[in-house]
């Protein structure tokens, strides 16, 4: 059992699994005008 969540918590698994794509896939730069950049950002616009 985890107990010290004071410097860090541990991610729920829901949440990791919806962040994968993101840490795999679509990992540009949001400011950029690059194809890569920009579906990092309608990533960040889609998840607001």
């Amino acid at each position: 059992m985890y107990l010290d969540n004071n410097a860090t918590t541990q991610v729920d698994e829901a949440v990791k699994e919806a962040m994968l794509p993101y840490l795999a896939e679509v990992h540009g730069n949001p400011s950029s005008i690059h194809g890569v950049g920009r579906d990092a950002k309608e990533a960040v616009e889609n998840a607001r």
